[in-house]
């Protein structure tokens, strides 16, 4: 099921870029919108079945009591299926901004009404930054206190958080300021934010990989082709590919001085290209460290519905 959903990003980004290059703003939206549906899916797996943060629940304390006496939610129990289901929202909302994109095409180019369509797109960052609040509590609450088995746990929740708080506030005023791509001939601030924003992910992306995965941990003596480097090559091949495809995006937003629907021939099949070894990197066969979906829905299977 996670391959087919990576399978399906792929193609839903490929056509998102072969729209892009035809000048198609329908099928580009949807292609869009069909891709944050699939990759939110496969983001809410992967939340799912992380054994680390399985694990590091486990460790927490189960009688630390809040200081707010209705708070009954900052448990290590509900942090999950908390935050997978604002951010199940927020992939919702994002789909339905694209669909009023298309809606208020002319309005937001012709008539220069911009209210609608920015009032939709902040919803979506806005659930996102909320869907954050369940960890940052874990973190003052739960894990909190000296148990050293949940350092890394603290460690790496902080950076996963600092990086979707820091995402979520570049969205945010992008989706705020979308009025600057139609109400004159300059959106160099617009594109300026966006291409910020971009760098800054990239670089957190490297850092989070190189330093807060368990891949890098152990000390392995063999050679770069041995069955055991594939975990680490995965790795590098996905950061790669990331990094491509951030450039090329990059170049096409360069290439033009306002933002308009072309790009190059080579633009498309390099970003197509890196798409496609990217989600490939991503595909892995199951193994026993993972923990199975079914044990982890028999606990919250209730609260919360894919």
């Amino acid at each position: 099921m996670r391959n087919l959903c990576w399978l399906l990003t792929c193609a839903s980004l490929t056509s998102s870029i072969i729209c892009w290059y035809s000048d198609n703003s329908k099928l580009f939206l949807l292609s869009i919108a069909l891709s944050i549906a699939f990759f939110t899916v496969v983001n809410m797996m992967e939340l799912w079945n992380d054994a680390f943060l399985q694990q590091s629940y486990k460790h927490m304390s189960k009688d630390k009591k809040c200081c707010l006496d209705w708070f009954d939610w900052s448990s290590a129990d509900s942090v999950i299926w908390i935050t997978c289901a604002f951010r199940m929202l927020a992939s919702s909302m994002a789909i339905v901004a694209c669909y009023i994109s298309w809606l208020q095409r002319e309005h937001f180019w012709n008539e220069k009404h911009y209210m609608m369509v920015s009032a939709f797109w902040c919803v979506p960052p806005g659930l996102w930054l909320i869907s954050t609040i369940p960890h940052i509590i874990c973190l003052v609450q739960c894990a909190a206190g000296n148990n050293s088995k949940l350092f890394a746990f603290r460690k790496r929740v902080t950076i996963w958080i600092l990086h979707d708080i820091i995402l979520g506030i570049f969205w945010l005023y992008l989706a705020c300021m979308l009025y600057d791509l139609a109400d004159d001939q300059d959106d160099s601030e617009w594109r300026t934010i966006f291409l910020s924003m971009l760098s800054w992910h990239i670089v957190i992306v490297v850092l989070q990989q190189i330093y807060f995965t368990d891949v890098w941990t152990a000390s392995l003596n063999v050679s770069c082709c041995d069955p055991k480097m594939i975990p680490r090559w995965k790795v590098f091949v996905n950061i790669l590919s990331l990094g491509i495809i951030y450039i090329v995006i990059m170049i096409i937003l360069k290439e033009n001085e306002t933002v308009t629907m072309e790009c190059s021939l080579s633009s498309v099949i390099i970003f197509i290209l890196a798409v496609v070894v990217g989600c490939i990197s991503k595909f892995e066969k199951k193994t026993k460290q993972q923990i199975p979906m079914h044990s982890a829905q028999a606990h919250v299977g209730e609260k919360l519905f894919f």
